[in-house]
């Protein structure tokens, strides 16, 4: 660079480059633009890269994704109250459906779905002894789901077949205790938005326990209230099976077991004009899932998950009708107020005295 800069020698008659105002003093001037070393433009952040599978899947992954979470919605507990009747066995009919939506916490894909369902169970409800009584019934169902993610999105429809057994007694002090068995196999059809049929036919198969406890205590007149408490778990099974584009699907886990703790309120045996008598209640349950909020499935040797949210609260509203040896009961039900795992349903159910 020394040949960039020169100072004017004094006393010469050569005024340099710097021009004759230099004078005798050396001034010095700064290298021209062109001669500096420019400095980068930083490189704009580049979007990370969707996963392999995601872009070799998409979107059937969202479809698979949200499998195991609608189904153990899917399969949730219908009648296992078993109500002990010293007054004779009984058999009834329950009608029940109903709609929600779920967005998981995490997910690989991030599966979005809205769903519903609706099913016909019958059964009996047989007293075993002072205070204790047995159920046994059976069920239809069928149900969808309508799914939706950034990569894509499709449909699963199920429908299925199930018993259940159940087992109740009641104490002279209000405790009582209640449990029941479910088996239910189910057929199983997907679809992706872009792709159409992907499958049909796909078997699977649900289980569950389910167990519960309160204590009822009058608060005077015909009013009274019951602290109780309660634990479900949940297990789906689904047979492997490969698509219509040979991706491999395998359900890695797809089982839960929560439990909630909750208080329900209300009017008994209120006489109306027709010589029928009026119950009339309302509960409000604490729900937490303590395992198996994650769920898992294989599609052609990548793993998709989803997590699905811990708490929810739960409101419903009901009442029914009894006149002799008839009861009807309705009720409705919304889960996980205010979250992103929601579910509205209801239900109806025609008893009869035998």
């Amino acid at each position: 660079m020394a040949h960039h800069l020169e100072a004017a020698r004094p006393g010469s008659k050569d005024p340099g480059p710097f021009g004759a105002e230099a004078g005798n003093q050396p001034k010095f001037v700064r290298c021209p633009p062109l001669c500096e070393t420019p400095v980068p433009e930083p490189e704009p952040e580049q979007e990370p890269e969707p996963a392999p599978y995601v872009e070799a899947y998409a979107p059937r992954a969202a479809v698979y994704e949200a499998l195991p979470g609608f189904l153990l919605r899917l399969d949730a507990p219908g009648s296992r109250g078993a109500t002990a009747s010293s007054q004779g066995p009984a058999g009834w009919a329950r009608l029940s459906g109903g709609s929600g939506a779920h967005a998981p916490e995490r997910a690989s894909v991030g599966a979005r779905y809205g769903f519903g369902h609706h099913s016909l169970e019958a059964g009996l409800v047989m007293p075993l002894g002072d205070g204790v009584a047995g159920l046994a019934s059976i069920r239809s169902l069928r149900g969808s789901a309508d799914v939706s993610a950034t990569t894509g999105g499709g449909r699963i429809e199920a429908s299925g077949f199930g018993a259940a057994l159940g087992l109740s007694a009641t104490g002279a002090n209000g405790l009582y205790a209640r449990g029941g068995l479910s088996y239910t196999d189910y057929e199983l059809d997907f679809a992706s938005d872009t792709r159409g049929v992907l499958r049909t036919g796909v078997s699977a198969r649900g289980r569950s326990l389910d167990l519960e406890a309160g204590l009822r205590s009058s608060l005077g007149g015909r009013a009274f209230v019951t602290p109780r408490v309660s634990a479900t778990g949940a297990r789906i099974d689904v047979n492997d099976f490969t698509d219509a584009l040979g991706s491999r699907v395998s359900v890695v886990d797809a089982s839960r077991f929560k439990g909630t703790a909750g208080l329900v309120a209300g009017i008994d045996r209120w006489r109306d004009g027709s010589g029928g008598a009026l119950d009339l209640r309302g509960s409000l349950d604490l729900e937490r899932t303590f395992a198996g909020t994650e769920a898992r499935v294989r599609v052609s040797g990548e793993e998709l998950f989803s997590v699905a949210p811990r708490t929810r609260l739960n409101l419903a509203l009901g009442g029914s009708w009894r006149r002799g040896g008839l009861a009807l009961d309705m009720a409705v039900s919304a889960r996980g107020l205010g979250s992103d795992d929601s579910r509205q349903s209801g239900h109806v159910v025609l008893k009869l005295r035998f």
